[in-house]
This record gives C-alpha cells, sequence and structure tokens, in this order.
C-alpha cells in the first residue's frame, strides 16, 4: 500500500471513528448512582439522573441508602430501569404543597407513554402523617384520589408497554400504590403495600398483565383492582385488612379485589374505554378480613374464579354456584359461563342517575302520626324524613336546610264536638327547618266554627268562632348540607409552536362536588362524568340516592389529565362549558391564556462545538495529506 493510500485510509478510519463515537455513545445505554442531599428536593438528582440515562439510551439509576425528601414528582423515561437499597426511601416531604394529583403521582409520567421501565428494590413513603387531611382529595373523581405513589403507562391513543414493579415497599399514601393505565405487558410481583388509602394496585385499560406474590394491606376501596382489562392473571397475593393507623381513611371499606368495567361500581360502562374487561384468572390468593368483600366482580367475560383461599370471609358464591376449577386451560362451555356469571350480571345491572332531586313529597311516606287532643282541633306532627338525601362512603348529606319531609294531620276533635257547631274550615300552617344541627316542625292550626245561639227576642243566630292551636314534633338530628361548589372557573391555555392545541380545565383543580362537567366544541361533545347515583326507596317510602365517585369521559372530544384536549387550531367562540353538582346546574367562568413558543435549535452549542473539532480534525489531516503529497 502507498504512502497516499495509507494516509487516505487513515483519514478514513478517523472520520468513522468520530461518527460512531460522537453518534453511538449517545445510544449507548449506563448506569448511574444517586445519594440524599439533605434537602426536601432530590426528585432533582433523580430526574437528573434519569435524565442522563435516558440520552444516552437507557440505562439503569440505583439509590444508595437514606431518605430522598421530595417536594415534587420523579419523571420516569423509556428505557430506564429506577432501583435501589431496600433502605433507600423516597419520602414526600413535610412541608410539601399538594402537588401529587391528577397525572402527577410521586413517581410517574405525566406527558408521554412509556416503554421498558422497570421499577424495584427501594421504598416510597408518602408520609401522609405528617401532611394535611385535606390532601387526600385533589378533587372529587374519587375519595383519595390524590398521591398516588406510582402512576404511568400511556394514554388510549398510544399505549405505554413492558412495565414492571416489583419488589417495593409502599405505604402511607392517602391515594394508590401503583397504578397502571393504558399499557400492554405488565407485571406487579412481591410488592408490599400497606395503607395506600384507595387502590393498592389498580390496572386500567391494560393488556397482558399479571399481579401476583404481593402482600397488600387494605383500607379503603380494594386492595387490588381491575377495570377494563383483558388477558390477566393475579394469583399467589395475600389480600388482608391495614389495622394501624389510618390519619383519615375508614378502616375496613376495601374489598379485596375488584373485577368490572369503565372505572366505576355497579358495572357501569363509558364509550371511551377502548375495551370491555375479558379473560381474567383469579387463583391460589389468600382474601383474609375485607373489610367489604372478599371479591367484587360486577362485569367482564370469561372471568375465572377458582381455588382461592379466605379467612374470615365469604367464599365467592355466584347465585350459590362455586366457579370451581376453571382456567385458561380448563376453559368452561358458553353455557357454563352464563349460568355461572350471567345471573350475577342481571342482578348487578343497576340504573344510575346524575341528579339526586326528587321532589318527593309527604304523601308518598309510609310513616304513623301520633294524634292527640288539644282543645277543639285533634292533630299531630312528626318529622318522616328529609328529601333528596345522599350518601356518600355511608355518610347522609341533604342539599339545604328546607328538606326536612313531615306528616301531619288535623281535624275536629271527637271529644269537643257539640250538637250545635259546624266547622268552616281548618287551615294549617307548617314552620320547619334546621337549627343547631337539629330538624325541628311545627304546625299551627286554626279551626274557624259556628255556634247557634238565642237572642235576647228568642231568634235562633249562629255566631261565627275561631279556636288555634300549635303542635310541634320531637327534634331529630339532621344531615349535614352536602359540601359543592357554587360556581366553577376553568383555566383555557392555547399554545401556539411546533404543535398547537388547547387545554381547557377547571382551575386551580376540580373542585369536592362537582357531578359531572359537560363541553361542547365545533358542534362535538364529551362530558366528564365524576359521580353517579344509584336511586333507592326505602321500606318507608323515602327516596334516597347512593353516590359512587368515578372519573369517565364519555363523548366524541379528546381529553388530557383532568381537563379538554383540542389538537390545532382554537376558536374560543366554539367553546361551551356547563358544570353540574349532583342537586343542580352552577355557573362556570373562564380565564384565557395564549402561550407562543419560538422552535428549539437542533443543535445545543456543546454539539456544534464538538463538530467543528471534528471539522478541524478532520481539515488538518487533509492539509497534511496535501503537504506529503
Amino acid at each position: 500500500m502507498s504512502l497516499r493510500e495509507t494516509f487516505i485510509l487513515f483519514l478514513y478510519l478517523s472520520s468513522l471513528f468520530f461518527t460512531v463515537f460522537f453518534t453511538g455513545a449517545a445510544s449507548a445505554a449506563s448506569d448511574y448512582i444517586v445519594s440524599p442531599t439533605g434537602a426536601t428536593n432530590d426528585q432533582d438528582v433523580i430526574n437528573k439522573a434519569i435524565e442522563e440515562a435516558s440520552e444516552s439510551g437507557g440505562g439503569t439509576v440505583y439509590l444508595n441508602p437514606g431518605v430522598y425528601l421530595v417536594d415534587g414528582p420523579v419523571i420516569i423515561k423509556s428505557n430506564i430501569h429506577l432501583t435501589g437499597d431496600p433502605n433507600a426511601i423516597i419520602r414526600v416531604a413535610p412541608t410539601s404543597s399538594q402537588w401529587f394529583k391528577g397525572q402527577i403521582g410521586v413517581i410517574c409520567n405525566p406527558r408521554e407513554s412509556v416503554h421498558n421501565v422497570e421499577i424495584s428494590g427501594f421504598q416510597v413513603d408518602g408520609n401522609i402523617a405528617n401532611l394535611p387531611r385535606s390532601y387526600a382529595n385533589s378533587r372529587s373523581d374519587t375519595r383519595h384520589d390524590c398521591e398516588k405513589l406510582i402512576l404511568f403507562g400511556g394514554w388510549q391513543s398510544n399505549f405505554g408497554s413492558n412495565i414492571k414493579i416489583h419488589d417495593m415497599k409502599l405505604y402511607n399514601a392517602f391515594s394508590d400504590g401503583i397504578y397502571i393505565r393504558f399499557s400492554k405487558g405488565v407485571a406487579c410481583y412481591n410488592n408490599f403495600i400497606s395503607n395506600c388509602q384507595h387502590e393498592g394496585i389498580f390496572f386500567s385499560c391494560v393488556l397482558n398483565g399479571t399481579i401476583y406474590k404481593n402482600k397488600i394491606a387494605g383500607i379503603t376501596s380494594d386492595c387490588a383492582r381491575l377495570d377494563n382489562c383483558q388477558n390477566c392473571k393475579i394469583h399467589d397475593n395475600i389480600f388482608f385488612a391495614y389495622t394501624g393507623d389510618s390519619y383519615g381513611a375508614y378502616k375496613g371499606g376495601h374489598n379485596g379485589l375488584q373485577i368490572g368495567n369503565a372505572g366505576v361500581s355497579h358495572g357501569y360502562d363509558a364509550r371511551n374505554k377502548p375495551f370491555k374487561t375479558k379473560n381474567i384468572e383469579v387463583f391460589n390468593n389468600v382474601f383474609s378480613d375485607p373489610g367489604l368483600r372478599a371479591i367484587w366482580y360486577h362485569g367482564g367475560e370469561n372471568v375465572y374464579i377458582h381455588d382461592n383461599k379466605f379467612v374470615n370471609a365469604e367464599e365467592l358464591e355466584t347465585l350459590g354456584i362455586p366457579v370451581g376449577d376453571i382456567s385458561f386451560e380448563n376453559q368452561p362451555t358458553v353455557e357454563m359461563t352464563e349460568k355461572v356469571f350471567g345471573g350475577l350480571l342481571e342482578i348487578l345491572n343497576i340504573d344510575f342517575v346524575d341528579n339526586a332531586r326528587y321532589n318527593q313529597t309527604e304523601d308518598s311516606i309510609k310513616i304513623p302520626v301520633e294524634e292527640r287532643d288539644k282543645g277543639k282541633i285533634r292533630g299531630g306532627i312528626t318529622i318522616a324524613g328529609f328529601a333528596d338525601v345522599v350518601y356518600k362512603e355511608g355518610v347522609p348529606y341533604i342539599p339545604d336546610n328546607e328538606s326536612v319531609l313531615v306528616k301531619a294531620i288535623a281535624m275536629p276533635s271527637p271529644a269537643n264536638t257539640f250538637f250545635n257547631a259546624g266547622v268552616n274550615g281548618i287551615e294549617k300552617q307548617i314552620e320547619k327547618g334546621i337549627e343547631n344541627g337539629e330538624a325541628y316542625a311545627k304546625m299551627t292550626v286554626t279551626m274557624h266554627y259556628t255556634v247557634s245561639s238565642k237572642n235576647s227576642k228568642g231568634e235562633k243566630v249562629k255566631k261565627l268562632k275561631t279556636t288555634k292551636e300549635v303542635f310541634e314534633a320531637k327534634r331529630v338530628p339532621a344531615p349535614a348540607v352536602l359540601p359543592r361548589p357554587d360556581k366553577v372557573n376553568f383555566r383555557i391555555d392555547q399554545h401556539i409552536g411546533i404543535k398547537n392545541y388547547t387545554t381547557v380545565a377547571p382551575y386551580p383543580s376540580v373542585p369536592e362536588g362537582l357531578q359531572r362537567v359537560e363541553y361542547e366544541y365545533n358542534g362535538k361533545t364529551v362530558k366528564n362524568v365524576l359521580e353517579v347515583g344509584e336511586r333507592i326507596r326505602g321500606d318507608n317510602g323515602i327516596i334516597h340516592t347512593n353516590i359512587t365517585e368515578v372519573n369517565y369521559w364519555d363523548g366524541d372530544l379528546d381529553h388530557f389529565g383532568d381537563g379538554l384536549y383540542i389538537e390545532g387550531e382554537f376558536d374560543q367562540d366554539k367553546l361551551k362549558i356547563r358544570a353540574y353538582t349532583i342537586y343542580e346546574e352552577i355557573p362556570t367562568e373562564s380565564e384565557y391564556f395564549l402561550h407562543e413558543y419560538k422552535a428549539q435549535r437542533l443543535l445545543s452549542f456543546e454539539n456544534i462545538i464538538v463538530i467543528l473539532k471534528i471539522c478541524l480534525t478532520l481539515f488538518a489531516l487533509y492539509q497534511l495529506l496535501k503537504i506529503v503529497f
């Protein structure tokens, strides 16, 4: 090989080296080790490591032992394994504001779907003992909907995939321990979850998921829950009751396992879910001391529950028919499936309402009234109950202090009827209300009657007389008035830049007591339902409504997080918003914000310097080649 050919080869190899080094290095996986700083924003050092690992193509971020106080979210990325020492604890700082709500969990992916993610080996402490109890609720989509410890996956139009969460300790959180949504290929195993006050593990729209070998101490809602999931298995778990300090939640208010559709109890369906529950197998689990039910099954196809152990809990039998030894490998016939599950679904097919106003009158109430004589009037009044009562988590509420229902009777007293008297009319005036937490009712009865007598001339004349009596009911304790907003503020954020989109959402957060929001834009509509009611008539004839707090979207428009999402151009005149509580429509106000962004530089300053160095090196080699030859 000639000297010229040697230099040409050297030039080519040098160019290839720089190309491989500076491009390949960006895609090579790396490991990063993090230690606590002692500050209250240790999410920053964790996020920096995750970001660097992500920019280098992925890798492992390892947490050294110690307490990592965080006052903001740890943002997970695709192709990241976040792991750590068993004594590494991510703990919500006691000075934190209420940042962990909506799509923001303690560990979360608030904007982009994630793939190939693994979380293992360390602890996450929600630290609710040192936070205000009001933080449990960021809105009314569910009680204890704020502070999900692990919250990620994807969205309906872009599923996440390949997610593993194992060997974790998750505890003392106002909401879910693990919440995975819109994802394929999910495995949660060998975790210990305690006092997470909504769901221990919650799968929503998960394909090909497994939950196994977990120990979950439930307190409110469920130890584990599957909504609109397909091809999932739940096995070898221990579901039991949490009995320690609750810091606000109702102990014993949980199920061991809940399986159904649309993210709502009682099988309510929402069209925006991409599929319904199908092909679920539950086996070899232990259900111990569930507060409500061992298994609450209210919707799905080919759901097989078999070979589980029940300690101080009733074994699940659907219509008295044990499910038996059924699995994916030993599937029942269609007839058997219909026999076992069909009747159960029919029983649980309950009609829901979105308004608790019933305008019930006293005539429909079946309560006797104790009558007594007072002068010439016989009557009585009793407090029969309260109109338009709603129950939330077992606690009764009424719409206002005028909601007292009474039964009252008034008539001439038989003991004071005399032959020469005639009753011309009886007037009843009823006062009722609530005072100092007690309902009162008072009836004033005025009776007009005539009496025949003779005047001085011996002529028969009639005299008009009036008598009045007051009857009072025994006071009874009254429910509180339902807390609910009298107005909802919305924030409209229009973003103009590389991608144009607009979001519309309640601001600063969805208020407690909001039942639904209806959006209309450019002829299309969608509603965000936050509460549904089950109307029930008691034996006494009084109607009340049990409220289930939910969060589902139904309609033709897209949404993101808590609000409406409109892609492309936006015309504010085409937007209409209506808001409702369970009792009435309420006013809305909107504030508009415009965000304009300039195009981002594709190359950073550091990358430009590297490229210039490469060019200078190649130019120097080229000049050397010219000198030699």
